[in-house]
């Protein structure tokens, strides 16, 4: 039992690589043949009542009120089964969502006894859509009944006032975490995923909702990922999430060749139709002799990709999405790799037009979603690749 009396939980995430291989799976069979099983839907499409007491077995604590928010989040995910067709066992994929969560609270006690002021908090509904790299899968991410329930706490440090020290008037800083349980829907053959560990995803907030606070997976360092049958499928190997104040959608995957002579240490992405609303880039394609680069937006309408290292070759792809706040119309106008910050090309599409249009290779095997269509039309073979993924779920809390 924790501090709080929560129960350690066994956060139910399936194997987001699995899900990327599944889904993917799926999507291949989907072009092949314009069927494929679509990823799972709740009964309801957002967040329910808030209800009047917290899931067992916290159930005597009554709920003082829910949050409702959208969230963004992304996934890294290692798919470990060996009986899984090659390319996948071993491989990573990345997965960006979207969508709403709720949140209920209880009220400012200290639940533990410890001197500390406290609020419980339950994960009482989560969905999130959005697609894996490379790929392109489609993936659903819930949370909530009737899975076991993700119960968490936020903290304060230091008592300094009588309410909790980490609200607006009461300056401090409050741990914050929540012990998740996930299903990851893809299409099959890999469909439900599944943990049976909590996945402890942890913070330090100042605030509360703690907006661009990154909620990072804790405990344990990898969850491991079971399909329905109970087979481990892969691990979730890093998580994340933060809040997102105004509803986002998931743009891209950007597909960009280094087509220059020379080596390049960065890239620079510049987009049009966006209102200046370009946030939280997140690289799902990276060259494999290069190391995680830094990513940003400057300007809102502009992403810099920076390995800090001359690395990225000619013919060398880099993919990556963002979040936006306008539905359609973002383009991506001109691209600059540089070299130590010397421009190897300026601006310009090459051939293609929006590079959005360009094939999507999966890392390994250099082939495209079409590619794979047409295989699994011509035979039974299927060959797919799915690369680890990363969590990153953004989410508003408590007010």
């Amino acid at each position: 039992m924790t501090k709080h009396g929560i129960a350690p939980r066994i956060y139910r995430t399936p194997g987001l690589a699995v899900l990327a291989a599944v889904a993917l799976i799926a999507l291949v069979l989907f072009l092949a043949n314009g069927g494929g099983a679509a990823p799972h839907t709740l009964a309801a499409g957002g967040p329910g009542a808030c209800p009047a007491f917290f899931s067992a077995p916290n159930a005597a604590v009554p709920v003082d009120g829910c949050d409702e928010e959208e969230s963004v989040a992304t996934h890294k995910f290692k798919i470990t089964n060996p009986s899984l067709p090659p390319p996948l066992p071993g491989l990573e994929l990345t997965c960006v969502v979207t969508g709403p969560t709720q949140i209920a609270k209880s009220a400012v006690g200290d639940s533990d006894a410890d001197g500390l002021d406290d609020v419980l908090t339950e994960l009482t509904f989560m969905k999130l859509t959005g697609r894996c790299d490379p790929g392109n899968i489609p993936v659903t991410m819930t949370a909530g009944p009737p899975l076991p329930p993700s119960f968490g706490r936020i903290e304060e440090k230091v008592n300094n006032t009588p309410k909790l020290d980490c609200t607006a008037g009461n300056p401090g800083i409050c741990e914050s975490f929540f012990d998740v349980f996930i299903e990851i829907d893809t299409p099959a053959p890999l469909g439900v995923l599944h943990n049976n560990v909590a996945a402890r995803m942890q913070c330090q907030i100042g605030a509360i909702p703690p907006i661009e606070c990154d909620y990072e997976l804790k405990v344990p360092p990898n969850i491991d990922m079971f399909n329905e049958e109970e087979k481990k499928i892969g691990e979730l190997t890093e998580a994340g999430h933060q809040l997102v104040e105004n509803v986002v959608v998931l743009e891209g995957p950007f597909s960009v060749v280094q087509d220059k002579t020379g080596v390049a240490s960065s890239l620079q992405a510049v987009f049009t139709g966006t209102g200046g609303t370009l946030t939280k880039p997140v690289v799902t394609v990276n060259p494999p002799q290069c190391p995680a680069p830094s990513i940003s937006v400057v300007g809102g309408n502009t992403v810099v990709i920076d390995w800090g290292e001359k690395c990225v070759k000619k013919n060398d792809k880099v993919q990556f999405r963002v979040f936006s706040e306008v539905a359609e119309g973002i383009v991506l106008a001109s691209r600059t790799w540089k070299n130590s910050g010397d421009a190897l090309t300026v601006g310009g599409i090459s051939a293609g037009g929006d590079l959005r249009a360009l094939p999507l290779e999966t890392t390994g095997s250099g082939t495209d979603a079409g590619l794979l269509a047409g295989a699994i039309a011509g035979s039974s073979a299927l060959a797919l690749t799915l690369v680890g993924a990363g969590w990153y779920a953004r989410r508003r809390w408590l007010r």
